[in-house]
């Protein structure tokens, strides 16, 4: 049986997520609020044969989209039961068990510890690059954001 892997599809490269993981071959199921969550673990058998993709982004909008449409919980339990998840960047922040510089509640699933904004505020810095965009078109200038810092283990 071919599996699913959910992406969460709030805000932020949930897109590119499903881009990629179609390219290899794998089914993928956007999930937006919890009846699509439901609708995963009916799909995929049980969640034991699923997977789930948190992609970058804004963690704090992330965060607040996850409690608006009742997610967090549900999204903790699952991985809590041994659900294979994997976060790029705001998905890193959301699933770590310790951010040093935020106190909020999150998933807090994974033994690991970042910083948001370790590098300095999150501002812009556009400068050049050669080639082409992603997309295939030209693309002068590119916009940068530094990236966070982790460690393993808390």
């Amino acid at each position: 049986m071919k599996k699913t892997i959910a992406i969460l599809a709030l805000q932020g490269a949930f897109f590119e997520h499903e881009q990629m993981l179609q390219s290899l071959g794998a089914e993928t199921m956007l999930i937006r609020n919890l009846p699509d969550w439901e609708a995963f673990g009916q799909t995929t058998g049980g969640l034991q044969h699923a997977g789930l993709v948190i992609p970058g982004g804004e963690s704090t909008a992330m965060l607040r989209i996850m409690r608006d449409e009742n997610l967090l919980l549900p999204l903790r339990q699952a991985i809590a039961d041994g659900l294979p998840v994997f976060g790029t960047c705001a998905g890193m922040i959301l699933l770590a068990s310790h951010v040093d510089n935020d106190d909020r509640e999150r998933l807090a699933t994974m033994d690991i510890t970042v910083m948001r904004n370790a590098y300095g505020r999150q501002l812009l810095y556009r400068g050049s690059v050669q080639g082409h965009h992603r997309r295939g078109r030209d693309c002068p200038h590119d916009i940068h954001t530094r990236a966070i810092y982790h460690k393993c283990g808390t």
